[in-house]
């Protein structure tokens, strides 16, 4: 069985690619990202899936811990942990998917990541010790000292934190401007990682104000923290207009997220379903959509939070 010292000497051997300022720091990084995440409780049973909190802690400990100009692309050390000859970091790819790289051997994007990479297994051993309290400590410190001597750790979340704030109160428009000035200074693929983040705060927040219930039929399913069975939906999509402030989401099932996002219903401006012109269901079903029909949706307790009617009508007809 490996010890905790045998993992030790792996962190402190990280086969670490050179750049132009020096050797890159992304490994160490995000092992020290994968720590916290366990000892929140968000990664269990050695799998390390791809979560908006892991890229965000990713994100966060890189603008404490690194100081020369490199990129701060979390998709590179993700994939190439991978490589490590000790072998702790399996990837677990979709059935049938494959990560595609560049001639480099290098990522392709964010979006190839997500799409083929199930997860990351750990090693059984090293998932264990991850989940000791005074072992994660050690590895911890054996990462800092190996790569960051001269500096300390502050917590995290902060930048998760400040985006749900920015989505909650900012003004559109406001929030719109100031995401495409940042996109327009990004890379490809750290530009796919900060729009997944924002989706992940997304999706977190909304169905907050709607008590994790459909805001059309009601259902509400508590499953676990991390798993919810309503969709945050976007009313303009947000390949549109770049909104994810709060006020243009909405709480719905799966089903009438589809049919949402297909138009066979609207919602009017009085925050009542109505159904799209020549909108047909054959048979009887308990599942209906057009037993929705006239009813006027729940709202958030804040009217500060209610879906925008100026987005409302983006999705009326004309």
């Amino acid at each position: 069985m490996r010890s905790l010292a045998y993992y030790q000497h792996a962190f402190q051997k990280l086969n670490r690619g050179t750049t132009r300022y020096g050797k890159a720091p992304h490994k160490p990084v995000l092992l020290l990202s994968v720590l916290h995440e366990v000892e929140a409780g968000r990664i269990r049973d050695g799998r390390v899936y791809i979560t908006a909190e892991l890229v965000s802690t990713f994100k966060d400990y890189w603008r404490q811990l690194v100081d020369t100009a490199n990129t701060a692309n979390f998709s590179l050390p993700f994939y190439h942990l991978s490589k490590e000859k000790r072998g702790y970091w399996r990837l677990v790819e979709q059935p049938g998917m494959r990560v595609a790289l560049t001639t480099s051997h290098s990522i392709r994007s964010f979006a190839n990541l997500l799409d083929t990479v199930a997860y990351v297994q750990l090693e059984p051993e090293l998932a264990l010790l991850m989940q000791d309290s005074a072992a994660r400590e050690v590895l911890r410190l054996t990462l800092l000292e190996a790569y960051f001597p001269q500096k300390t750790l502050n917590g995290t979340t902060t930048y998760l934190t400040q985006l749900a704030h920015h989505m909650a109160a900012d003004d559109p428009v406001a929030y719109r401007t100031q995401f495409e000035a940042l996109a327009r200074d990004l890379d490809p693929i750290t530009y796919e990682e900060e729009v997944f983040v924002r989706s992940g705060v997304f999706k977190r927040e909304v169905p907050k104000l709607y008590g994790y219930a459909c805001c059309v039929s009601g259902l509400r399913v508590e499953a676990t923290a991390d798993v919810q069975l309503v969709d945050a939906c976007h009313i303009v999509p947000f390949r549109e207009t770049h909104d994810d402030t709060l006020t243009n989401g909405l709480t719905l099932t799966p089903t009438l997220h589809r049919a949402f996002d297909r138009g066979l219903f609207w919602i009017d401006d009085a925050y009542r379903v109505r159904l799209a012109a020549g909108f047909r269901e054959i048979g009887e079903s308990p599942y209906s959509i057009r037993q929705f029909e006239g009813l006027q949706i729940r709202l958030p307790d804040s009217t500060s939070h209610w879906p925008s009617l100026e987005n409302l009508r983006w999705r009326q007809p004309s």
